[in-house]
């Protein structure tokens, strides 16, 4: 309003986003809206039209634009060019009777050379009378922002003609761009003179302001406090031990988010404005030592991102104070005592040399541990001692390594046991003639068992989200594996990002790119294990399936190629 008169005036501004690189780009076409008989005077905006060294004048003779219209391409009446607009007369497409129908907008530069720029501007304008739209709101696109304002929103419909109004809560925001289908606009602040939108769940009104029609979405469009991380509870977790949800309080949180926890990217559980519950992620390959970071909120849809607060990833080492008894035969029920043992069975593995124990039982304290000692191949009863008569307990060998592993955290303290066997009296070997010796055949070295499992999550996953593979490679033995190497050619839809390993060096195609994924493992002992963990940027569409399988081999004979391969199926998600 000025001296009184009242009228609109429409501000086109033009965005220009820093991924158009050096090469020339459309934006938007203006008006956007135009009847199907041709001859409407159209403005292409975008920039770099011309060459660097500036414009020459001849660039409409060298502009070619075509409409295409269910599948029929006309050319437009290009009438001038500048560096940074396209001006033209449509063409006619009187058959189009539906200001619905998709149009595509071709534009080829430099079109008398061998190598023209082609770009294209998919629905920014419809064929139809000014009369012919009625404008419909279907999304508004995030549909919250901060109370601030200059939140960047989309709003997606129907039957938009330039120039338009836009409206949040009764308040007018800023034009970006407008199609047919489609208007870009900057918020308003929730707050000032004549306005009190603040924290409130407002209407989004669209008018096309030529005919004055105008389209509402009731309740289309929040105002939220700026995001801010305030409190998280708990404030630390024990690694040794499952991990629990964590709730971190703030302002401002819009689903869907993003959080990272102590450095590593946490599985969200649930979101509100002002609370969210996530799952802290492990640390790759295990840790013993503790992880403190902060932590990282991220809304994915506006962008915007809040760092703070503390918390810690305790990191603890077990150790082992009495084994009772500390000798006895296989299957002896052995009672291991310490402290920071594992406090559930699942998460103990214990070993005497190479062989597995049975555990079957975990003090919830993490103080005691009871498993039975596990048979040893290579034992066999020893000569009994002088005095002894057959059948007394003696020890066999030297004392064997006891060691207790937290799977969790691939944390360990070892002990020693002795392994006793009853003694044999030998029977004397009578005197026989020598007979010619025949030869021993040289026996078969014994074969390793490789196997290989794998994982992924989260599954589902989302489009342009984070992929991680989790691939296991142990040796069931009795063998050891030489020169074992993994594989994993990546699906299509994926690209590399990360590799980690436990034990070995492991190798990717470059970052950004698609390839094959080696482990370089080295000497796998009997009842050994590598954990290989990679981590991929997903691309491919919502919807589709990745399957994905990793490989192991080995120069040491295999008793068993039908676990040699474990594959992974992750559902693309929306």
């Amino acid at each position: 309003t000025s001296n009184g008169q009242t009228g609109s005036a429409t501000i086109t501004i033009v965005f220009q986003s820093a991924a158009a690189g050096a090469g020339p780009f459309v934006s938007f076409c203006d008006p956007s809206f135009g009847p199907s008989t041709g001859g409407t005077a159209l403005t292409i905006h975008g920039g770099r039209f011309c060459a660097t060294s500036g414009c020459t004048g001849s660039e409409a003779s060298t502009t070619r634009v075509t409409f295409i219209v269910n599948g029929v391409a006309r050319e437009a009446t290009v009438t001038g060019v500048t560096n940074t607009t396209i001006s033209l007369l449509t063409p006619g497409f009187p058959e189009v009777t539906s200001p619905t129908t998709p149009v595509e907008i071709r534009v080829t530069l430099n079109n008398n050379t061998a190598t023209p720029t082609v770009l294209t501007l998919p629905n920014c304008f419809a064929f139809g009378t000014t009369t012919s739209a009625t404008p419909t709101i279907t999304a508004v696109l995030p549909s919250s922002g901060t109370n601030e304002g200059n939140t960047r929103v989309t709003i997606i419909g129907a039957g938009f003609q330039a120039p338009v109004q836009v409206f949040f809560g009764g308040v007018e925001a800023t034009v970006v761009s407008v199609s047919f289908n489609q208007i870009v606009v900057l918020t308003p602040a929730a707050f000032g003179a004549g306005r009190d939108n603040l924290n409130q769940t407002v209407d989004v009104r669209v008018r096309n302001v030529t005919s004055g029609v105008d389209a509402v979405l009731a309740s289309g469009y929040r105002y939220v406090q700026p995001l801010q991380l305030i409190a998280i509870s708990p404030t630390e977790e024990r690694l040794d031990q499952a991990l629990t949800p964590v709730t971190i309080f703030g302002h401002g949180f819009q689903a869907p988010v993003a959080v990272t926890i102590a450095g590593r990217p946490a599985t969200v559980i649930s979101v509100s404005e002002s609370e969210l519950v996530a799952l802290p992620g492990r640390p790759l390959g295990g840790q013993c030592s503790s992880v403190p970071g902060g932590v990282t909120v991220t809304n994915i849809n506006t962008g915007d991102t809040a760092t703070g607060l503390s918390f810690t990833l305790l990191g603890v080492q077990p150790t082992i104070t009495l084994v009772s008894p500390n000798a006895g035969i296989p299957g002896t029920s052995v009672t291991i005592t310490g402290t920071n043992l594992p406090s559930r069975i699942e998460d103990a593995r214990v070993l005497f040399g190479n062989e597995v124990a049975t555990v079957s039982s975990a003090s919830v304290t993490g103080t005691q541990l009871v498993v039975a000692a596990p048979s040893q191949p290579t034992l066999v009863s020893p000569p009994c001692l002088p005095g002894n008569p057959t059948g007394t307990l003696q020890p066999v060998g030297s004392p064997l390594e006891l060691r207790v592993i937290n799977v969790l955290t691939n944390c360990f303290f070892a002990s020693t046991f002795q392994y006793q066997l009853p003694c044999v009296v030998p029977t004397p070997t009578p005197t026989a003639t020598l007979a010619t010796p025949t030869p021993t055949p040289t026996p078969t070295p014994p074969p390793a068992d490789l196997a290989v499992t794998k994982s992924d999550s989260p599954d589902p996953v989302s489009t342009g989200g984070v992929l991680t593979y989790t691939v296991v490679v142990s040796n069931n033995g009795p063998a050891t594996a030489a020169n074992v190497t993994m594989t994993d050619p990546l699906p299509p839809g994926t690209t590399f990002a990360s590799c980690a390993i436990s034990l070995g060096t492991c190798s990717g195609p470059t970052v950004g790119t698609n390839g094959t994924v080696s482990a370089d493992i080295g000497t796998l002992g009997p009842l050994g294990s590598v954990t290989v963990t990679i981590m991929v940027n997903v691309s491919a569409g919502a919807g589709t399936t990745i399957p994905n399988t990793a490989t192991v081999t080995s120069s040491t004979p295999d008793s068993n190629l039908t676990n040699n391969s474990s594959t992974a199926a992750t559902t693309v998600g929306p």
